[in-house]
């Protein structure tokens, strides 16, 4: 963990820490959110007024610059396990023959980050301080996306999908805008981790549009969820839980027990609500975010989007829920890891598991959330393959709106009761939440999914 020491920012947070009851750790990464959006402004207009000959260069070492200075500030030496890895796997692509270098670059960004989540575990176990393994898990969705578009290039065109063509990087960059991909401003802290050819294209790219008015409808969201964090942040999370739940539940009623822990939930998913679409905003900011226009010319900039928070609350299956959170990691798992690793006597979705496991860390309480989490899942799946089909022919606007509302229900509240194990961290504690609230939600989708397998499932209709 990191010693940080004064500084003058610091002492501004403090008296912000004592007031707020939120850690000084948090309070940093918040200010840096903050200060990021004037110089995400400022790259925006360094495409503007910088010489055409300089104007690449000028964009790189800016961000070089500021994103180490930063990283240095929020996670002091730790940021150079960003620098030494990606250099590490930068020189395997260089030197190593090209059938093997791309799998030695993935592996090693993949072991970098495993080994570095047993190092937390080891010097701040089952603990919440902002380390240098938030930085490395971004970093490590970069190398293994990077590896995998350089060896496109060395591939028959014809033998790749649309989505290959366009992400693949045909020539080795030098260090330098390498290292500045990496620390690029928008997506330093929070990411996503944007692919390298589109950071290489937006760094080319001379005109953009204004980016104003799609950032700060972000930006305003990101806040409102600051302020949930800022006002229950210190009375519902972990400690909420430990108490009303693990402690003292025969002191409190299972309705209380039950807010508490769905409330705890939608607490923690707002830090990370706030982080993403702040993200989001500086993407926009920057110019990164846009994405071109749709078929009527609207504008879109959803390049840089890490989250619909609207698809994650509001969802009416759980599949639908799980693809609106952590957009970015979501697809680095489907198209590099699920479509590409093969390994003989092991099915890709279980391939897919274990990287998203090691990826995530090697807490107890992540395991147990990733051994449930697909019991409401195909739970959802017969639903939708049996009962929805049903609901829709009876032509019953009122069974539909039922259908759609008790899923809604249903979803988040399976989803919280995987996930409040990924906030204890602990496997005893997650285990007594589910115990001292009855396993209620397993229940109701082991029993669903026992009434709905005798079902027949109907057929589409032409």
């Amino acid at each position: 963990v990191r010693k940080y020491q004064d500084s003058s920012m610091d002492s501004l947070l403090a008296p912000l820490e004592h007031f707020s009851g939120i850690p000084l750790d948090q309070l940093r990464l918040v200010a840096c959110l903050l200060l990021l959006a004037p110089l995400c402004s400022a790259f925006y207009l360094l495409k503007r007024i910088a010489s055409a000959s300089t104007r690449e260069t000028v964009q790189h070492a800016y961000s070089l610059v500021v994103g180490l200075y930063l990283g240095y500030y929020l996670v002091g030496t730790g940021i150079m396990h960003v620098v030494v890895s990606s250099l590490a796997v930068y020189l395997i692509l260089l030197l190593a023959p090209t059938p093997v270098g791309y799998k030695l670059g993935a592996a090693l960004s993949v072991a970098y980050v495993f080994f570095s989540h047993i190092y937390r575990t080891i010097v701040d176990p089952y603990g919440w301080h902002m380390d240098f393994t938030g930085f490395q898990m971004i970093a490590t969705i970069r190398l293994f996306e990077f590896s995998f578009s350089y060896h496109d290039s060395t591939v028959n065109s014809t033998m790749l999908t649309a989505r290959q063509r366009k992400y693949q990087v045909k020539e080795l960059p030098g260090v330098f805008p390498f290292l500045s991909w990496f620390f690029f401003l928008p997506t330093l802290i929070a990411g996503p981790a944007i692919e390298y050819a589109d950071y290489s294209r937006f760094i080319a790219q001379t005109c953009l549009p204004s980016p104003l008015i799609p950032a700060l409808r972000k930006i305003a969201q990101a806040l409102l969820f600051m302020a949930v964090v800022a006002v229950w942040g210190g009375s519902y999370g972990v400690d909420a839980i430990e108490e009303v739940i693990v402690q003292h539940a025969s002191n409190h009623s299972l309705a209380f027990r039950y807010w508490v822990l769905l409330f705890s939930c939608l607490v923690a998913r707002s830090r990370y609500y706030f982080a993403w679409l702040f993200s989001e905003g500086l993407a926009d900011l920057s110019g990164i975010g846009y994405s071109g226009t749709d078929e009527t010319g609207n504008q879109k900039w959803d390049a840089a989007q890490n989250v619909d928070w609207i698809a994650v609350e509001f969802g009416e299956n759980v599949r639908g829920c799980l693809d609106g959170w952590n957009k970015g990691t979501n697809k680095w798992l489907r198209f590099y890891v699920y479509d590409r690793l093969q390994c003989a006597g092991f099915p890709r979705t279980v391939l897919t598991f274990g990287m998203s496991a090691i990826w995530h860390g090697v807490y107890p309480g992540y395991y147990l959330c990733f051994l449930m989490a697909p019991l409401p899942r195909f739970a959802a799946q017969l639903a939708r393959q049996k009962l929805r089909p049903r609901i829709i022919a009876s032509n019953n606007s009122v069974l539909k709106w039922l259908y759609d509302f008790s899923g809604t229900i249903i979803t988040i509240m399976c989803v919280d009761y995987c996930c409040v194990t990924f906030m204890m961290l602990k496997a005893s504690s997650g285990l007594t939440v589910w115990k001292n609230t009855y396993f209620g939600p397993f229940a109701v989708a082991t029993a669903g999914i026992l009434l709905m397998l005798p079902l027949s499932t109907p057929k589409k209709t032409a």
